[in-house]
Order: C-alpha cells, then structure tokens, then sequence
C-alpha cells in the first residue's frame, strides 16, 4: 500500500531527544545513490541481509546524509530512481531519521507540489516512520549521542556559503549547468549571508569561481589529498567568506559557551603535549578563560590553520599517523560543539569524511562510505558504539 507522505522535516537544528531501552542503533552514510561510484549492490544487499533480519532489534536507523546525490542532478529523478530502497528502508518497522548531508541538503526543504514533493509521495511508510532534519540528539538509556552529516565541521568558519553552493549544486540541474548559472543561484541563496560576504560572492572573478568549484565540487571518484591539506587549502580558498558573528549557537548561554572554552583549553594541552610550540596554541589557551566568544572563535579559527599546517609539516617528515590523528579530531570536535551544538556529554556520530572509525577517547565515530566496493556502518548496542564492514565477516 502506498501511502501519502507525512514526515517530520526540521530544517533547524533538531534538539529532541528519544529515549530508547536497549534496542540497537545503526548508522549509515554517504551512499550517494545517483552517482556512478555508489555501491548500490552492497547496500540493497545490506537491507536485505542485515537490516530486514534484525529490524525486531533495531530501534533506529540514522541515514546521515549523503544517501542521495543531488549535485547537478534531476532531484526528482534520482528519488524515483531509488525509490524502491527508500521503501523497504521505511517498511522495516524501526524509525528512520534522514540527517541531510551536503549532497542531498535540499532533502530537508523538498515538499509541496513541486516535482521532488511528488517523488517523495510515493515514499511507503507509516506516519510517523521518518523524520528529515540536519542533526539530532539522542539518549540511549545508557549515553547520549549526537548525530550529523559532517561538513558542518570542515566548514566551520564558512558554513552560511558552504551550504549555500549546496542548495545551488543541488538545483543546477534545473539551470542546464552553465557555471553562470550556477553562482547566480548561489547568490541567491546567499541571502541569509551578511551584506558583506553576499556582495564578496557577487564580484567573485570568473577564475576564483572555477577554483572554488574545481575544490568544492570534485567528483567522488576524483583526487584525493590529506585531511590537513585539504583543511588548508580550502581554508585559504573560503577566507573571504568567513562569518564568525553569530556562529555559535551556544554563544549566548554561558554555561554551554564555558564548555567550548575548557574543550579548547583541553586541546591545547593535548597540542603542547605533541609539541605542537604554536604562537596561536598559547593564545587560545589565554583567550579561552576571558575573551568574549567572538575572540575565542577567531583565535580558534587562527589554531585550526596553524595545527593543520603544522601537521603538514610533520607528515613531510614522515611522522605516524597515530601522533597527529587525535589532535585533529580533538580540533573537529570543538567545531561541531560550534556548529551543531555538539554537548560535553554526547558522543558524536557523523559521516562525510569517508573513514570509518571508532574513537572512544575524543568521543567520535565516522560512519564510513558506500562507494566502489567500499561500504561500513555504525551500530550502537547497549551503549556501546562500533564500526562494522559490510560484508561482515
């Protein structure tokens, strides 16, 4: 039976909590179902082999983001496309929460009678099976835990364009991909940006455009380099549009911003320790206990560059993976405390970065990907958090 939709959308942060027994959780990312590199095989077969037998047991099923490709696609056509999926997903009996990622941001926003609303209708499931937001808290009975996509951490500083040439790569489709026509929708989603970042998009030189998509915009098949250099690079290349005013959700309540200050302070400790002797590092740590949460953010911003810079330059040297990988991810996690008002208390659980892991000291997990023959979830049970490759084992 099909069944007119009637999702939850929350294009906001979502702060409800559910509070579940000890069913278990699973998490899944970055599928990118329309694109030529997904493992479309290996997750149909993950439904069916390891979801369908154990949905009595599964409570939740977090969907964080990426599942579809929509950059420079027909959105309506890729949900039909993928329809079949997205029904034996919501007809399994558990709740499915859909946290959008940047390539399926829109996801949030398609409803109505427009084309991807009608696509979308076609969605079988019980009323209240799926919830479509962008970050969500949840308390297991035994730990909490907060669930995102993940590019809100890359993009920190710049989020407000970031997610603006999301919403335009998603809907260029519709312009016939022409690279004017996809800054023109990018400045029109831009809107909600301050005067000064909106009119720095508008004069963007035809060159600095091409840069920015050739980055932002590379194929998931295409080159890859290291996380700290990418973090440089587009560091440098999103500069002018950084907004640091009004960032923090946490910025007017004290108590939550005096969180973000001792995790900074924690962080240079853990910086000093690794022997990270940055001018930026001793500032933070001074900043962090009086300055107002405007200068914390921008001396942040200042050690991000310099951390990640730093550890370029220890890679070059040939130094272990294991020295510099809990410093970035110690760096990452402030940033979602900045962005998805990420608590002391939850452990965090995104995808975007395409490394599945486990991290019980910091407190995070990476859900993985599903693209070539690569493919990994998350499950949560009875409070404990693990990475699992599919096929198991």
């Amino acid at each position: 039976m099909t069944l007119r939709l009637c999702i939850r959308t929350h294009t906001e942060i979502d702060l409800t909590e559910f509070v579940y027994g000890h069913g278990m959780i699973v998490a899944v990312s970055d599928i990118h179902l329309g694109d030529k590199a997904s493992n479309r095989a290996g997750f149909s077969d993950f439904i069916e082999r390891y979801l369908k037998p154990n949905s009595e047991k599964i409570t939740e099923l977090y969907l964080l983001g990426d599942i579809l490709d929509l950059w420079r696609r027909d959105t309506s056509a890729v949900i039909s496309d993928n329809l079949e999926i997205l029904n034996s997903i919501c007809s399994l009996g558990f709740h499915v929460f859909y946290i959008v990622g940047n390539h399926d941001l829109i996801m949030a926003d398609v409803s109505g009678d427009g084309p991807e609303g009608k696509a979308l209708a076609e969605l079988t499931h019980t009323p209240a099976s799926l919830t479509i937001c962008t970050n969500h808290h949840l308390a297991d009975g035994k730990r909490n835990f907060r669930f995102i996509h993940g590019h809100q951490i890359d993009y920190w500083y710049a989020l407000p364009f970031y997610q603006a040439f999301c919403r335009a790569m998603c809907h260029i489709h519709e312009f016939h991909t022409t690279r004017a026509d996809l800054w023109n929708l990018v400045h029109l989603f831009s809107k909600d940006l301050s005067p000064i970042v909106a009119k720095r998009i508008e004069r963007l030189s035809e060159g600095a455009r091409r840069e920015i998509e050739r980055k932002l915009a590379a194929p998931l098949d295409g080159y890859t380099v290291s996380k700290e250099e990418s973090a440089v690079v587009e560091l440098d290349l999103l500069s002018q549009f950084i907004e640091i005013g009004g960032l923090c959700p946490s910025a007017s309540d004290d108590k939550s911003f005096d969180a973000i200050r001792r995790e900074m302070i924690s962080l240079c400790d853990d910086a000093e320790t690794l022997g990270a002797d940055l001018e930026s590092v001793q500032n933070l740590s001074q900043v962090a206990i009086h300055g107002t949460p405007e200068e914390v953010v921008n001396r942040f911003l200042m050690t991000w560059s310099d951390i990640h810079r730093w550890i370029l330059e220890l890679d070059r040297e040939g130094t272990k993976l294991s020295q510099r990988v809990q410093l970035v991810r110690h760096l990452r996690r402030i940033a979602a405390m900045l962005t998805a008002d990420l608590r002391p208390d939850e452990f965090l659980i995104h995808g975007h970065d395409h490394h599945g892991y486990v991290d019980e000291g910091i407190g995070v997990a990476d859900t993985g990907y599903w693209t070539g023959k690569k493919a990994s979830f998350i499950t949560i049970d009875n409070g404990k958090v693990a990475c699992k490759r599919w096929p198991l084992l």
